[in-house]
């Protein structure tokens, strides 16, 4: 299995498990296994009414071994998702 996070910038009101049924119960999204909440920060760094998420997903196919494309495609997807309901920003 492969682990791998993004972080992102999304409004306060917006909770994990929300972000979590959209993931992996409504998407389909092939090679994800699981996926965990690794931090939140709220600070007054951020722009007002904004919390950052950073979020861990487990990644894994039962008869091989992912190839970097797959990895990337799955990941690509699931930012994607996230962007577009929840007008979510990447942060580096």
């Amino acid at each position: 299995s492969v682990k791998r996070e993004l972080n992102f910038l999304l409004d306060s009101e917006i909770n994990f498990s929300s972000i979590e049924n959209l993931i992996l119960k409504k998407s389909n999204i092939k090679h994800l296994e699981s996926m965990s909440l690794s931090d939140v920060y709220e600070n007054k760094k951020l722009p007002d009414g904004k919390k950052s998420y950073t979020i861990s997903f487990n990644l894994s196919d039962k008869t091989k071994t992912l190839s970097e494309k797959e990895i990337s495609s799955t990941m690509n997807k699931i930012q994607t998702k996230i962007e577009t309901e929840y007008k979510a920003q990447l942060r580096s």
